[in-house]
């Protein structure tokens, strides 16, 4: 006797996407979990294990940065536009936000240590969020695949209207010491990021 098989598009989809974003998700669960350790129990040692330009001890901080932030005001800042901005790319392709995810990261921290100012320590996930904006947008230029464009017209609908004051050394960013130019990096490592996928359509 045959079963009646389940509904494949209903039963399986969602299992599927939370299986998908569970690298985004456990990424962000881990930053909020290094945050409540440093805040409660090191006294925000772990702030000092930024990128500190051109200096030795300062590599580290490639590695490091993204995922260190100097209060719980700072992380949050960020969470919701990563978790909105990466969910987009999963969406599209959760291999592709892998890649995206390594290639940022690590573009983005190399140029911030050779090119920041000096004597500047950088923490955040601020230059991952802008390299996943400048992903979206120039993935969705790249394309023309309509996916890739309806992600990229919610981000430019969210966050365009504070890219370019975001990447640029305006009065406010300098006075507040915003690291516009870890904004800016992680925007143009977005962007070498989209040409390199630009072969994946999905």
């Amino acid at each position: 006797m045959k079963r009646n098989s389940p509904d494949r598009t209903g039963t399986r989809r969602t299992p599927g996407v939370l299986k998908n974003l569970s690298p985004l998700l456990r990424l962000v669960a881990f930053m909020w979990l290094l945050e409540l350790i440093d805040a409660t129990l090191l006294r925000h040692q772990l702030d000092y294990l930024g990128i500190v330009p051109r200096t030795l001890p300062g590599v580290i901080g490639i590695a490091l940065a993204p995922i260190l932030h100097r209060d719980f005001y700072h992380l949050l800042a960020n969470t919701v536009p990563l978790l909105i901005a990466g969910t987009l790319i999963i969406l599209q392709n959760a291999r592709t936000f892998r890649q995206v995810t390594v290639t940022v990261w690590l573009i983005a921290g190399l140029l911030e240590w050779t090119f920041a100012p000096s004597n500047i320590s950088s923490i955040g996930a601020s230059a991952l969020v802008f390299g996943y904006i400048g992903f979206l947008l120039t993935r969705a230029i790249i394309t023309y695949h309509i996916g890739h464009i309806v992600a990229a017209l919610i981000c430019a609908y969210l966050y365009g209207g504070t890219i370019l004051p975001s990447v640029l050394p305006t009065k406010e960013n300098l006075t507040r010491q915003i690291s516009w130019h870890g904004h800016l990096f992680g925007l143009l490592a977005g962007i070498y990021a989209a040409r390199v996928a630009k072969g994946n359509r999905a």
